[in-house]
């Protein structure tokens, strides 16, 4: 037998403490492989690695959002604003056709109609006193009686009555009503209507 051939193990030519030695090497070759550079954190950082793609936080967010959707935002606050503007126009003293009839019926409440006199002949509620927008100052000595009562005011769609309303809060009148939407909306509500001049 050769002089070498006793130093060899049976699993190969390399000796116990090669193979340990090898190993040793391998696993920190690995190690120093896999392991980030000092000045990166080191272990801590592969513990707790960064995110892919870092997300921004608080109102940076909402501003990247709004930038980048500007025309959907345009849009809500537009139909916002105009939903806002609807709602605070129609609150206060705004009646709904069946509103109006029960206010009529149970506290007496005076009907005026601020329309023309072709709108007026037409068709009308039936017991409206017609006084035309245009000559409610010059008349409103006649609605006097009226003061105590409560008063609704209505024309062809809810404008021109809401601006006679105003002109009788002014002239000291205090219980006035809008009819909302007008003759149109209470002719779609199915209430009666009377034809002609009276």
């Amino acid at each position: 037998m050769p002089s070498g051939s006793a130093a060899k193990s049976p699993r190969g030519n390399k000796s116990a403490a090669e193979r340990a030695l090898h190993r040793r090497v391998f696993y920190t070759t690995a190690l120093a492989a896999l392991a980030p550079p000092p000045d990166e954190g080191g272990l801590a950082a592969w513990r707790n690695p960064p995110a892919l793609f870092p997300l921004p936080t608080g109102a940076s967010v909402f501003v990247e959002f709004l930038q980048q959707n500007w025309y959907w935002a345009a849009l809500a606050a537009v139909s916002g604003g105009w939903l806002l503007v609807e709602t605070l126009r129609n609150t206060g003293n705004q009646l709904s056709p069946v509103e109006a009839t029960l206010l009529v019926n149970r506290e007496n409440a005076a009907v005026i109609d601020v329309r023309d006199q072709g709108e007026f002949a037409q068709g009308h509620i039936p017991g409206a006193v017609h006084l035309p927008l245009a000559e409610i100052e010059r008349r409103s000595a006649e609605l006097e009686k009226f003061r105590s009562r409560p008063v609704i005011l209505y024309c062809a769609s809810g404008n021109r009555s809401a601006t006679a309303l105003e002109r009788l809060r002014k002239a000291g009148f205090e219980n006035l009503h809008n009819l909302r939407g007008g003759i149109t909306e209470w002719e779609k509500a199915g209430q009666p209507v009377r034809r002609g001049k009276k």
